[in-house]
Order: structure tokens, then C-alpha cells, then sequence
């Protein structure tokens, strides 16, 4: 069961037992040279982002990570990565 558990198949459930994932995990990483949407097409599925952006002022120790000044408008940029199933027909 760990090493199903290891690979993302099955996952345990406090007070329900082990379920079995209905998609595996999709890896991502900046250097390895590939994109996560070709995982999620490979599963039959449609990669789909969703991206909010707001205007916000960060807090002191943020502003002094991206030099700008404390109080200081800035963007905050939140984009979220979704799964859906095609819809019947589409390519």
C-alpha cells in the first residue's frame, strides 16, 4: 500500500481507509524543461488557467525583498491552474 501511496495512486483517509486518486499527481518544475499542461492533455484532460490581479501594497518585509518602498501600490498576481474535461467535440 506505501508504494502505491508513494506514486500518487492511493492516498489514506482519516476514518474512511485508502481511496484510490481519480488522476495522478502532475509533476512541475521550472528546470526541467517541460510543461505541465502536455501531463494534463496526456490524461485527457484540458489545461486551463485562471488568473486574478489586484492592486495591493505589501507588507514591509515583502516590499524590502522586491526593493520597493514600504506603502508602496504594487500588483498582486495569483494564477491558478485547472483541470477540465473537454466538452463533447472539441478537438
Amino acid at each position: 500500500m506505501s508504494v502505491l501511496a508513494a506514486k500518487g495512486l492511493v492516498r489514506p483517509r482519516q476514518g474512511r481507509g485508502t481511496v484510490v486518486t481519480r488522476l495522478p499527481p502532475v509533476s512541475h518544475s521550472a528546470t526541467a524543461g517541460h510543461d505541465p499542461a502536455d501531463q494534463i492533455l496526456a490524461l485527457g484532460l484540458e489545461p486551463r488557467y485562471e488568473v486574478v490581479v489586484q492592486r495591493a501594497e505589501p507588507p514591509d518585509d515583502i516590499a524590502d525583498v522586491l526593493g520597493v518602498e514600504p506603502g508602496q501600490a504594487s500588483y498582486l498576481v495569483r494564477r491558478s491552474r485547472l483541470l477540465a474535461r473537454p466538452q463533447a467535440g472539441s478537438p
